[in-house]
């Protein structure tokens, strides 16, 4: 009797436990739901824009070292950037630190558009812009994440943290194919209008929404000693470095 006493008693615990939420109530949180929404627009617009961008420099150029150019502008200050981003997004609101770079990002897709409907595009220019906007785009890839769990509960992260990851990956299949269709119709000055106007859902979005806000501790540590901690805690854990290697490499070989 002890034994089957102690067993229902374990059931009517877990059965009261809170557990991961379920899609729908996710979906129902709205700080999410207008988040999730800005940023597929914004992301889609930003794979149609890496359609147009090799479609006229190829264009421009008939060269395609050009074509990888403009890739690789737009790649690797990303990269760059992404250390100080990690760092300054613990120190610092990571909703500001999102509304900052998609602003520049905003600013250069502008900046395309101006240059393509008054016919001054010119290779150094559109990789300027890109540079410009890499260097952004970094602060947005570090920090894009990390705001998830300032915007649900703790029984929300992980459904919330896979449908963002889908969102992401969605919007990096249609957003390519409606590039293809805006280009035969419209041609590749559209596609820069667009992605500028996807900036602005997100930006309007991360102004709607309401971050729960965190004590932020007190550091007097420079950004690369708390780039350096966090290296160790990485490379001291096998799981995480076989993760980091396995993205790595996935990373390079698809792009």
């Amino acid at each position: 009797m002890t034994g089957a006493a102690g067993t229902d008693a374990a059931g009517k615990a877990a059965s009261e436990a809170p557990g991961e939420a379920a899609l729908g109530e996710v979906l129902r949180n709205p700080n999410f739901t207008v988040y999730f929404c800005a940023a597929f627009i914004s992301n889609a617009g930003t794979f149609m824009q890496s359609v147009g961008v090799p479609f006229v420099m190829y264009d421009l150029t008939k060269r395609n070292a050009w074509v990888g150019a403009s890739v690789f502008a737009g790649m690797v200050p990303s990269m760059l950037m992404s250390p100080f981003a990690g760092t300054l997004s613990d120190r610092v609101s990571r909703r500001l630190l999102l509304l900052c770079s998609n602003l520049v990002q905003l600013a250069s897709a502008i900046g395309l558009w101006l240059l393509a409907i008054t016919d001054g595009l010119t290779p150094w220019r559109i990789l300027g812009l890109l540079i410009i906007a890499g260097f952004a785009l970094g602060f947005q890839n570090a920090v894009a994440h990390a705001l998830i769990p300032l915007l649900v509960p703790p029984r929300q992260l992980v459904p919330a943290l896979g449908i963002n990851a889908v969102n992401y990956n969605i919007a990096r299949v249609l957003g390519p194919l409606a590039a293809s269709l805006v280009l035969v119709n419209w041609g590749y000055k559209a596609t820069f209008a667009v992605n500028a106007v996807s900036f602005l859902a997100l930006i309007f979005g991360l102004l709607y929404i309401r971050p729960r806000p965190v004590p932020r501790r007190a550091s007097t540590a420079h950004w690369y000693q708390d780039f350096a901690d966090a290296w160790r805690y990485v490379t001291a854990r096998a799981t995480m470095r076989h993760m980091m290697v396995f993205a790595i490499a996935v990373s390079m070989l698809g792009s």
